[in-house]
């Protein structure tokens, strides 16, 4: 019987820790859902829009790395998780999908609600799974899901397809019982005989300081990290570091706290003497959102190493990057270790294996320090409405804590967050493709992942709009989002190309007038509005005790 056949593939699913489940509504996976409907093990959150349903699921295992699942019909439902895979490609997120199919006799049979789901996402996901939940073995079963679940987890993380063909009659013994509690790899005689699941973590190859000692040996050195994962063990070892050497931690870092403050807003618009050239570029994680360094390193071109386990490395900077493979952790605390050794010797005591005076060490790192130190634009340069936005984001970096996770849409919000500076938050934002698609569903996520913390997301209105249907759940208390509303898509009234060209601002700026009241008023949301001149001063008003999610308009004019 089909549901006996679900029943086990549950308990697969549960075998391998996969007990989270962003459901979408439909008919062709609605056996699936009872299935995990008929156990508690099994955490099921629904979303109606399956863009918002993916992009929340991939939220949920931002900081756990471990996927969550969502669970669709067929045919178009599935095209409509591809943004959701493309962002956890290229942000390395563990994401599992699992798509309800027609069987194969009925593809292109002019059968509704059918497309070509096996392969649907190509090469954007680490492994494919596509079965008919009938006839496939046992064996083949157990071997394909648990494949396709390693392959998100083991090697270079990321997303995955479970594609399960259903035929009719797909409600068959749909009324059930049975609990895959039972069948949990500890149970003893379990009458399915569930496998224990095992994945293999990765091994660390181990680092020399000397090794490192002969790279950046007597050369001028800075290191850059990129968009990356939460570690604590990496924040430990750039806490004692970032005294010795120019860090640069992108925003999405997860190391916002440590190395040169507010160095973005430093450089921009600026030239950067060649005095600050580096002759060696360390970096680790991916990509950065500064234009100001990226074009600086891109023209320097220095000695470039990038640390990491994955042998898939960009080169941003057209820079050519060698590989070091190591754990960056402790590839850095190997680093910390050889110049912290050298401003521990005196000058009679150097060597030919010192790596530089102290002097020189502390002398390049004070010069990009007052380099930084020396812009002379503030934010009213901006502009309006850039100048008050960019103040709002100051402040609330400047309030938020360890407890509190900050997501930041794309276009002008995350710049103002890299311009910020420090903050104690972990900040995130969808920077994998970098577009506005799934950033408040992606903050949803991770505030039903998090329910200790405080999880915020700010983002424009054409963001907000984009993305609205994320407020068609059940939405978590600890949720706060803050709309910037500036009437449009004001980045391309920032950035030089679509500026110059005022023709084409209705098309590419799309300036409209929205009114947020109203949409959260149409999900049932509470909501909050406040001049951005009001707040000018104090942002302590937005931060008042609340029992459920809020949203928050901030607005340019005067209440």
């Amino acid at each position: 019987m089909l549901s006996e056949r679900l029943d086990y593939i549950a308990a697969l699913f549960h075998e391998a820790g996969i007990n989270n489940w962003f459901v979408a509504p439909g008919s062709r996976n609605a056996p699936i859902v009872a299935a995990l409907s008929r156990s508690e093990a099994f955490n099921l959150h629904s979303f109606p829009d399956e863009r918002a349903c993916a992009f929340a699921a991939m939220g949920f295992g931002l900081k756990n790395r471990y996927p969550a699942a969502f669970l669709c019909t067929s045919g178009s439902a599935l095209a409509n998780a591809y943004p959701a895979v493309l962002e956890a490609y290229y942000q390395r997120i563990p994401l599992l999908i699992v798509s309800a199919d027609r069987p194969e006799n009925r593809i292109d049979q002019w059968d509704g609600q059918t497309i070509r789901q096996a392969q649907f996402f190509g090469n954007y996901i680490r492994h494919s799974f596509h079965f008919d939940a009938r006839s496939i073995s046992q064996e083949s079963l157990i071997e394909g899901v648990f494949s396709s679940i390693k392959g998100s987890l083991e090697g270079i993380p990321g997303p995955i397809h479970i594609n399960i063909a259903l035929s009719e009659p797909i409600y068959e013994g749909i009324n059930s019982i049975f609990d895959p509690n039972q069948l949990a790899s500890n149970t003893p005689q379990t009458p399915l005989n569930i496998p224990t699941f095992v994945h293999k973590g990765p091994s660390y190859p181990p680092v020399f300081p000397e090794d490192i000692r002969e790279i950046i040996n007597h050369k001028k050195t800075v290191l850059v990290i990129g968009m990356h994962t939460e570690s604590t063990l990496l924040s430990e070892v750039f806490r004692k570091l970032q005294a010795f050497l120019p860090i640069f931690c992108d925003v999405n870092s997860g190391q916002t706290e440590y190395g040169l403050e507010a160095w973005d807003w430093g450089l921009f618009r600026r030239e950067i003497p060649e005095s600050l050239k580096p002759d060696v570029l360390i970096t680790m994680g991916m990509g950065i959102v500064s234009k100001s360094l990226k074009q600086a390193l891109t023209h320097w071109k220095p000695q470039h190493i990038h640390v990491g386990m994955h042998d898939e490395v960009g080169d941003p900077f057209m820079s050519q990057p060698q590989h070091w493979k190591a754990h960056e952790a402790d590839f850095a605390e190997a680093l910390y270790q050889i110049v912290s050794d050298t401003s521990s010797t005196t000058d009679s005591l150097q060597d030919e294996n010192s790596v530089q005076t102290p002097d020189a060490l502390e002398s390049y790192k004070k010069n990009w320090e007052s380099f930084i130190q020396e812009q002379t634009l503030s934010p009213l340069n901006l502009g309006s409405p850039f100048d008050s936005e960019f103040r709002f984001i100051k402040a609330l970096f400047s309030r938020l804590t360890h407890v509190d996770r900050l997501h930041l849409g794309n276009s002008m919000t995350v710049r103002y967050g890299n311009w910020a500076g420090k903050t104690q938050a972990r900040v995130c934002s969808n920077r994998g493709v970098s577009g506005i698609d799934g950033c408040l569903s992606t903050a949803v996520g991770d505030a039903i992942a998090n329910p200790d913390n405080s999880v915020w997301v700010v983002l424009g209105d054409v963001s907000s709009v984009y993305d609205s249907n994320a407020l068609w759940t059940d939405l978590p208390p600890n949720l706060t989002i803050v709309i910037l509303n500036n009437s449009g898509g004001r980045i391309f009234d920032f950035i030089n190309g679509p500026n110059e060209l005022p023709a084409i601002r209705d098309y590419i700026h799309t300036p409209r007038t929205f009114d947020f009241g109203k949409l959260a008023a149409f999900y049932n949301v509470e909501y909050l509005k406040y001049s951005l001149e009001l707040l000018k001063t104090d942002i302590s008003v937005i931060f008042k005790a609340k029992q459920k999610a809020v949203l928050i308009e901030l607005v340019h004019e005067t209440l």
